[in-house]
């Protein structure tokens, strides 16, 4: 099965990524041009609530194993994922759906982006998807097949991004190789119903 693994880290406009935090856009002399969106991300950018002026570069080779990452407005893709020549769209759609999760913890704590994403779970949102999540848990037990790949299991925010990419692959009718099934064939929302309950309330834009 593919993962996505993703960090919410600075991305620099050469696609390196940076030992300390920080912010590209803020950098001195730095200018992004963003990457034209997919059509299938645009449509999804129209339901969610994003910072402002949200940018998507492809970044080069990252220092660490990983897919993705979304900092401070920006989403990048890095350049080990985009290798699917077949469907390239398709095959990399779990992992811009997983950071504009990212970009919407962010927008829901502050919208002009002067606040981290970080502090989502102290949100009315993120409290209620903790409280989904551990009823989900609660009724399935810890072990449950749907999301036990750390970190995904025990971090908040991972964890409610991996949920939100793989619950709006559903609503758009797809079923990406990311998606998790049960070996009994259940659904997303009959694995979490407690979390299924909690995207189709707080998933759209207020």
């Amino acid at each position: 099965m593919s993962q996505r693994r993703c960090s919410c880290i600075a991305i620099a406009p050469d696609g390196s990524v940076p030992n300390h935090p920080g912010d590209p856009q803020k950098e001195p002399g730095n200018i992004l041009i963003g990457q034209v969106w997919p059509d299938e991300v645009r449509i999804l950018l129209k339901e969610v609530l994003v910072v402002h002026d949200l940018l998507y570069i492809e970044a080069g080779v990252p220092q660490t194993i990983i897919s993705g990452a979304y900092s401070n407005g920006i989403i990048a893709v890095f350049s080990n994922r985009l290798v699917d020549k077949h469907d390239p769209i398709e095959s990399i759609l779990g992992i811009f759906e997983h950071e504009i999760a990212h970009a919407h913890q962010h927008a829901v704590y502050s919208v002009d982006g002067s606040i981290l994403a970080s502090q989502w779970p102290d949100s009315p949102e993120g409290i209620a998807y903790a409280e989904a999540r551990r009823k989900d848990v609660e009724v399935l037990g810890e072990k449950m097949s749907y999301d036990v790949t750390p970190p995904f299991a025990s971090d908040i925010l991972e964890n409610a991004a991996e949920y939100c990419a793989d619950y709006w692959g559903i609503k758009r009718g797809r079923m990406p190789g990311y998606q998790r099934r049960s070996q009994d064939g259940k659904t997303l929302e009959e694995l979490t119903p407690n979390r299924f309950k909690w995207a189709e309330e707080w998933l759209t834009k207020k």
